[in-house]
């Protein structure tokens, strides 16, 4: 059966939700139940999807971070400047490169992380 389009929504004290019926047999069964799934009447946020979204940007953050560290170390050749106290000028403007650079692809992996488990079906209820 087909729900009107301007129905309105409401909920027992169980949690279910359900649209009150009313005209042709009405007097049957004063409820009709929608399914959870299709209940747009709770909060549309999962908080798995989003958790899943942040450990994903976390560990490729640190992960990236390392490599940058193990790349400018031995780009750096760190053993002999710091015997000379020698750092080359630019270093830190590379590691400021690489941070940005390497924040960014962590966050675009966490979003798509997120993006992929979400369980919504149909993408123009997405975000």
């Amino acid at each position: 059966m087909a729900i009107q389009r301007n129905a309105v929504v409401t909920s027992d004290a169980g949690g279910r939700a359900y649209v009150p019926r009313s005209g042709r047999g009405a007097e049957m069964d004063g409820q009709i139940e929608i399914p959870a799934a299709l209940n747009l009447a709770r909060d549309q946020v999962r908080w798995g999807p989003i958790v899943a979204g942040l450990l994903t940007a976390l560990t490729a953050t640190l992960l990236l971070n390392l490599l940058g560290v193990a790349l400018g170390l031995t780009s750096l050749n760190a053993a002999s400047a710091a015997r000379q106290n020698n750092v080359p000028q630019n270093a830190g403007q590379y590691a400021a490169i690489w941070a940005g650079v390497s924040g960014m692809l962590a966050f675009l992996l966490g979003g798509c992380v997120a993006g992929r488990t979400a369980p919504f079906s149909i993408a123009a209820r997405a975000l």
